[in-house]
């Protein structure tokens, strides 16, 4: 028989068995804390072993890729330099030609033939008159009613077609895109005329007259002729019945 249960036997008379308990769980603490002692030691003895074997291997390798990022910079600053200094040569030159070809177009402008300089001046005439009010007196818009089928949602589908009823809507038109691109086509004509001075050669007579037929008031009458129309949709249902939004 071990100690403790000779001690039990020998304290089991009055008050003896509480004080054996308290003993008891006396000893129960000490070894729980004991265990939880040992457990914090193993603990820092794996946290010192970290420091020692670990740690160190990290701070060679993060030492090793800041030398890498110092390297990686001073590359991309030698580069950067070399990029602004191309950059700026680049913009030096284009500049230096864009300017040769001006100085260069200016005086072949100049030494041009003097009646090809008068058609460009009326061409821009033209265009200046046409801003101003020509196309004013040959804008138009209009509307008319037409006759639209009903779509198959609407509820009343099979009775119109059976009955041949449409809807009554109007739809619009005008001539608003021709006269833009009327426009277009006359600032077209001057660039081209303009770029025409720049020849060595003398342009002939029928090529320029070519490029002012759209400066004609009959060019501009039948631009004016032409009209884009825009076609009424007939409404459309859902499920229910309910018209649809347009």
């Amino acid at each position: 028989m071990q100690l403790l249960d000779r001690f039990k036997k020998a304290l089991a008379g009055e008050g003896g068995e509480a004080f054996v308990l308290e003993i008891e769980r006396e000893a129960e603490e000490k070894t729980k804390a004991l265990a939880e002692r040992r457990r914090l030691d193993a603990e820092v003895r794996e946290h010192e072993r970290e420091k020692r074997e670990e740690l160190p291997k990290l701070r060679e390798k993060s030492a090793a890729a800041r030398a890498e990022v110092h390297r990686v910079r001073k590359e991309l600053r030698a580069a950067e330099g070399i990029a602004a200094i191309a950059a700026s040569e680049e913009s030096s030159l284009h500049w230096s030609i864009h300017n040769g070809i001006d100085r260069a177009r200016i005086g072949l402008a100049k030494s041009a033939w003097p009646w090809l300089r008068e058609t460009i001046e009326q061409a821009w005439d033209r265009r200046r008159d046409w801003q101003n009010y020509g196309w004013e007196r040959h804008r138009w818009f209009r509307s008319e009613n037409v006759a639209v089928p009903a779509d198959p949602s609407d509820p009343s589908y099979r009775r119109m077609k059976v009955h041949g009823s449409y809807y009554k809507m109007e739809r619009f038109g005008s001539n608003k895109a021709a006269l833009d691109a009327l426009r277009a086509q006359m600032n077209r004509a001057i660039e081209e005329m303009e770029k025409l001075l720049w020849r060595v050669e003398e342009p002939s007579r029928e090529e320029v007259a070519a490029l002012m037929n759209v400066f004609s008031e009959e060019a501009w009458a039948a631009a004016a002729k032409e009209v884009v129309w825009i076609e009424p949709k007939a409404p459309r249902y859902d499920k229910d019945g309910q018209p649809l939004a347009a």
